[in-house]
Formats: C-alpha cells, structure tokens, sequence
C-alpha cells in the first residue's frame, strides 16, 4: 500500500480499501504521479502496475466512470533505506511483461527512455490490465532484511488527456521471465 502519492496539486489520490489508488480531481493534460511505499520483502524482483479499469470502485463518485484508456509513457523507480529519499539509487528496468499490450503500445516501450512511446490499451479499456518493470537484478534487503526498502515510483503519462484513474502498485519476487 502506497504511503505518499504526489501528482498535480489538484489531484486527489483516494486509496481504496483493496490497496488501489483511485485518482480523482481536475488534472493537466499531461501529468505524473510519484507513489512513495515501502517493502519489507527480503528479496523483490519487480514492481506490478495494476491498471484498474475502475467501474466498480467508481460508485462514490460525482462523475461518470471512464474506461481505462490510458497512454504510460515512462516508469523511473527509485530506492532508498530511508522515506525521504536521502540517496536515492534508480533502478535499471531491464524488462517489460504485460497481460495485454495494444499493436505498437507494447509495456516495453514504458522503460524504453522515450517521452514520445507508451503502453497502452485502448481497444480493451473496459478490462483491468497489469505490467511488471522487472529489475536488472533483484533487489536485495539490507541489514539482513530487518530494514525495509523505500520506492519512489514515477509513472509519467505525457499523452495528452489518456491518463491512468485507478491503479495498484505491488512487489514481485521470484526470478525475471526469460526474454
């Protein structure tokens, strides 16, 4: 569960009781979120996006529910031993897994260091969708795994107005897909 979410000052970042993050508010064109939350996995692999397609969390709202299409340009995530981010390292993203990648929006292009590609999945925007950032190499605990690992994570949508509304974050352990 994210402990801090900053994005546009406007932004209301609502979590819901399963972990999710519901985004509501007046939002720019173009926006980020970075997402502060901590682990206390001896070992991770990865980081899962999950892109909810949000009608059923969307009952409490004043406006109508929109579909999931969204356009994930870039995923930077950072980590530290300590939630203000002192020393940050940024972890390299060797791999992109997905459930669905939309023709030519494949999740590969959302670590690919590119503002103008992106992940996306417009023609399935009703459904729910994930993708796993998969580390170059696994994330190790320090201090024998009693000192939990601190991540900023940032999701960049530079895609003007195809944005992500509700979404989960989650660790991976276990070893990286072959590619």
């Amino acid at each position: 569960i994210p402990v801090k979410i900053i994005g546009a000052p406007a932004a209301k970042f609502l979590t819901q009781a399963d972990g999710s993050v519901l985004v509501d508010g007046k939002l720019p064109p173009v926006t980020e979120y970075q997402v502060i939350a901590k682990s206390d996995e001896p070992s991770i692999a990865g980081l899962r996006l999950d892109v909810l397609s949000h009608t059923p969390a969307a009952k409490g709202r004043k406006e109508k529910p929109k579909p999931a299409r969204f356009r994930l340009t870039e995923v930077k995530i950072e980590t530290a031993s300590d939630e203000k981010f002192t020393t940050p390292t940024t972890l390299k993203l060797a791999q992109a897994t997905a459930d669905y990648d939309e023709p030519g929006m494949p999740a590969t292009k959302a670590i690919d260091g590119n503002r103008k590609t992106h992940w996306g999945a417009d023609s399935q925007a009703d459904e729910d969708h994930w993708a796993t950032f998969w580390f170059a190499e696994p994330l190790i605990a320090k201090a024998g795994g009693s000192q939990p690992q601190w991540f900023r994570v940032t999701l960049d949508q530079a895609e003007k107005g195809l944005r992500i509304y509700e979404f989960r974050l989650s660790t991976v352990t276990g070893k990286r897909p072959e590619a």
